[in-house]
């Protein structure tokens, strides 16, 4: 058994599909380094892509875009915007992406045809449970390539809503259609391993409300880097206390050659005759030992055996078993290296989201300074012109005059930086004064 994952992402820009379609189709990376391309023709395709993902977007969203064509032509040319640019200034992600997976251990030992069989249940999950039509899946591929087998549905929520303004039905894009909150997406995760399980899927459900955030890809990895390390570590241990055990084996067998008169105590000392004098001598030790024909025999065997331990030690430095501990430790080396690399990164990341949060708020504060500042000025014009104009009727001529005057000035402007259509706050000013005047000439 393993814990089942199930995340989904948004896609905010047709540009985030180039890289997003870079990782999942041309397998490459420049800050995922555990993808193996030899491996890459094992991936599992369940949807293919017969082209980009932009191509796949483009086709699959035809109908959304004649619809925009045809709002385009009863829209006024200076609001006027491409498909592309529609879709993209839109708060709306453009697309999603699904990664399934589970822990590593429930992925041991199954064959390449059970994880297909899984990868298949997995997308009718997505296609018939969550609601997206599989004619709106951009591909659907199991990555067999990388250490845990995982899967990448990406996707265009695309449905058909009523417009109330429109009065009819229309088509949009809408993630939120299909999981609106938090709680929604737990409840999505519940029904996966649900879905799963009834399909012969052995898998449990993660912890509920553990205050564990939703994590991108690149989180994923980190986390699993670090499961890997653990059970390296693990291994190495394993290992190290083997080895202590077969060096300790061979120290005792080392210490079989004494090198002391009281480790060996039948050896004796040679003796020599020395000439001290006129006719005197003395016995001295010549730092030889003397050794019976018995007894050097004895010794022989033991020197041998000696040998034949050293020999023994010599030939088990050379082994799998040491060869593997080395290759463990260089192995649990690059991997603490590249944990610590995807920390950074993902510090980085952090870093670079507060200081755009930071320069949104900086940026909010001066549009709202700039909005304070042209009602002041939409305020000044209209006391100039109402005391240079005589009566009620001919000031709202003139002030008209002059508020289409300053929006057309404003769209030749646009036009000229090629700034993307947009009403000013000034006419805007103008049109809330004149729907409060409508308002209280309904009120009366």
């Amino acid at each position: 058994m393993g814990t089942a994952i199930f995340r989904v992402s948004g896609i905010k820009k047709t540009s985030d599909l180039r890289g997003i379609g870079k990782h999942n189709l041309d397998r490459k990376s420049e800050t995922n380094k555990d993808i193996d391309l030899n491996r890459s023709h094992e991936n599992i395709t369940l949807k293919t892509c017969t082209g980009s993902y932009l191509e796949m977007f483009n086709h699959v969203t035809e109908d959304l875009k004649k619809q925009h064509e045809e709002q385009m032509k009863k829209t006024r040319k200076s609001r006027q915007k491409s498909f592309l640019d529609k879709i993209n200034d839109d708060k709306a992600d453009v697309a999603c992406e699904f990664l399934m997976s589970a822990t590593p251990e429930y992925f041991e030992g199954k064959t390449h045809e059970e994880i297909k069989e899984w990868g298949k249940a997995s997308l009718e999950f997505i296609t018939k449970e969550i609601g997206i039509e599989e004619k709106n899946v951009l591909h659907a591929v199991v990555h067999m390539d990388e250490k845990t087998p995982h899967m990448h549905v990406v996707a265009v929520p695309l449905i058909e809503k009523y417009d109330g303004r429109r009065k009819q039905d229309v088509l949009a894009i809408s993630r939120k259609h299909f999981i609106k909150t938090r709680e929604d997406m737990a409840e999505v995760q519940t029904k996966y391993v649900e879905h799963m399980n009834e399909k012969g899927f052995d898998l449990e459900r993660g912890l509920e409300k553990s205050g564990a955030k939703h994590l991108d890809v690149a989180r994923y990895k980190v986390q699993e880097n670090k499961k890997e390390l653990v059970m390296t570590e693990k291994m190495l241990l394993e290992k190290k206390n083997e080895l202590e055990k077969v060096q300790s084996t061979l120290e005792k067998n080392l210490e079989i050659l004494p090198d002391t008169k009281e480790k060996i105590p039948y050896l004796k000392k040679e003796k020599e005759t020395v000439k001290t004098g006129f006719m005197k001598s003395e016995e001295k030790e010549t730092g030889n030992f003397v050794l019976s024909p018995k007894q050097m025999k004895e010794m022989s065997k033991k020197i041998s055996a000696a040998v034949n331990v050293k020999d023994s030690y010599e030939r088990l430095v050379t082994t799998d078993l040491v060869k593997e501990n080395y290759e463990l430790r260089k192995f649990a080396v690059e991997k603490v290296r590249e944990n610590k690399s995807l920390q950074k990164e993902n510090l980085a990341l952090k870093e670079k989201n507060n200081d755009l949060f930071r320069e949104n708020d900086n940026l909010r504060g001066q549009i709202n300074d700039l909005k304070r500042d042209m009602r002041l000025v939409y305020e000044s014009a209209k006391e100039f012109l109402k005391e240079r104009t005589d009566g009620l009727k001919a000031f709202k001529n003139v002030f008209k005059g002059f508020v289409d005057k300053v929006r057309d000035k404003t769209t030749q402007f646009q036009e000229r930086r090629n700034l993307e259509p947009k009403r000013n706050e000034f006419e805007l000013a103008h049109n809330r004064e004149i729907r409060k005047e409508r308002d209280r000439g309904m009120e009366r």
